[in-house]
């Protein structure tokens, strides 16, 4: 994997089409594949805050902003959580919170172990509680986020069996699933941090590119 400057893709676009090159869009992934002939050559992502990938490809770079979008990022595990508000590129404000929520012999997380087994001993409906409680503290500060800045992207990392939970909370996110402006990070994710936030924010603001040929742009 390259990191390249984001400008470097743009000042070719023009000169691959031309050359015959194809592009193909995968907007979910906020990445592009570069074809010739059918054959792989690249495949590029793009900073995760960048406006979604579109067509035609060529009027998307050129209308690209010059300064990178306000956005929120929160990163979520089985009981813990690390979020953020960033403008200019800079962390601003963040917050980290940690719950009681996994069996220690298990290392099972509490919604994992209650589709197995059910609820039933007093250790079981605290680690629940502590489950909603944690997600009901996410959810008030995404909402003062909301309320205090102008979020343009929300850039999250979240297990799945935790998404319901999440959108069901009595306090809920101040945002609907199919937000136009939830991203997801393409990423494995180490225990949420301060530390693990400022690197995340680092990578996904680079624009990655991997080769599958011997044929550089």
């Amino acid at each position: 994997m390259h990191i390249i400057p984001t400008h470097k893709i743009a000042d070719n676009i023009s000169h691959l089409l031309e050359a015959g090159f194809d592009i193909e869009i995968q907007e979910e992934k906020h990445k592009f594949l570069i074809l010739f002939e059918g054959e792989k050559i690249a495949d590029i992502r793009l900073p995760l805050p960048y406006p979604r990938l579109s067509t035609p490809i060529k009027e998307y770079f050129e209308n690209l902003p010059v300064e990178i979008p306000n956005y929120i990022i929160y990163i979520i595990q089985a009981g813990s959580c690390a979020m953020a508000y960033v403008e200019e590129e800079n962390i601003l404000e963040h917050k980290v919170f940690k719950t009681y929520m996994v069996r220690k012999k298990q290392g099972k997380s509490q919604i994992k172990h209650l589709k197995s087994k059910g609820k039933s001993k007093a250790g079981s409906r605290l680690r629940l509680a502590n489950t909603i409680n944690f997600l009901e503290q996410i959810n008030e500060r995404l909402q003062m986020y909301e309320e205090d800045y102008f979020i343009e992207k929300i850039i999250y990392s979240c297990p799945k069996n935790m998404i319901s939970l999440f959108y069901e909370s009595k306090t809920p996110p101040p945002f609907q699933k199919d937000d136009e402006r939830l991203i997801k990070i393409p990423k494995d994710i180490q225990q949420p941090s301060y530390e693990e936030l400022l690197k995340i924010n680092k990578q996904m603001l680079q624009t990655e590119i991997i080769f599958y040929s011997d044929q550089q742009l």
